[in-house]
C-alpha cells in the first residue's frame, strides 16, 4: 500500500537509488507522481537516509526512494531521520521476486547444518545489523557462532565451504539455486521506502 502524499513537492531534492533493482522500482513509483519536480540525484540506496536527512536539515524539500531494508539497516546503526521527513511505503512490484519482494534470508546447503553446535556464518555486510537478531537467536540456543562479513556473493562463500550458512537478500533465487543452496528461513521482506518533507 502506498502512503505517498498528494501534496506537491516542487523544487525538491529528488534522491533516487542507482542500484539496478531499486532503480527500476523507484522509476515505477516516481512515474505515479506528477507532482514532484526538482533536481534529481542518483545515489546509492544505502546513502538515501543520510542524504535525505541532510537536505531536510538544510531546509530543502525532499522526495527520496530506497529499499526498506537499506533504510532500516541505516537506522539500526544508530542513525535517525530528520524530524521534517515523513516515511511511507510503496509495495514492491516485481513478478520475478521469489517472495514478492527482496527478502533477507538464511541460506544453507542443507537443514542439517542448523543442528551443529558451532557454525560459521557469512553475513552480507550491507545487512549486518538486520541479521544480528537471527544470529543471537542461534546463540541463545547454545550454538557458537563465528561471523564473517562479506560485501556480496555470500552463496559463493557457503558453496566453497568457507561458511556453513549465510544471511543475504534474495530476489529471484537464481544465484541460490545455481550454488546448490536453498533458503531455510525468510527473516524479512523489503518494499520501497519513501521519504518526503512534511
Amino acid at each position: 500500500m502506498s502512503v505517498l502524499t498528494e501534496s506537491t513537492v516542487s523544487n525538491a531534492v529528488i534522491l533516487l537509488p542507482k542500484n539496478s533493482g531499486l532503480a527500476a522500482q523507484a522509476s515505477l513509483a516516481l512515474s505515479s507522481r506528477n507532482d514532484v519536480a526538482g533536481a534529481v540525484a542518483h545515489v546509492r540506496g544505502e546513502d538515501v537516509g543520510a542524504l535525505a536527512s541532510e537536505a531536510a536539515r538544510r531546509g530543502r524539500n525532499v522526495f527520496a526512494l530506497t529499499g526498506e531494508d537499506l533504510l532500516d539497516e541505516w537506522l539500526a546503526c544508530g542513525n535517525a531521520l530528520d524530524v521534517r521527513l515523513a516515511r511511507g511505503r510503496v509495495a514492491w512490484s516485481d513478478p520475478q521476486a521469489l517472495y514478492g519482494a527482496p527478502a533477507l534470508c538464511v541460506i544453507v546447503p542443507s537443514l542439517d547444518v542448523l543442528n551443529r553446535d558451532a557454525l560459521r556464518i557469512a553475513i552480507c555486510a550491507r545487512y549486518a545489523n538486520l541479521a544480528e537478531p537471527y544470529v543471537r537467536s542461534l546463540e541463545g540456543r547454545g550454538i557458537t557462532m563465528t561471523r564473517s562479513y562479506v560485501q556480496g556473493a555470500t552463496e559463493t562463500v557457503v558453496g566453497a565451504g568457507l561458511a556453513d550458512l549465510a544471511v543475504d537478500i534474495v530476489v529471484t533465487g537464481r544465484s541460490v539455486r545455481a550454488s546448490g543452496l536453498f533458503v531455510a528461513e525468510v527473516l524479512s521482506k523489503s518494499n520501497l521506502a519513501v521519504l518526503e518533507t512534511r
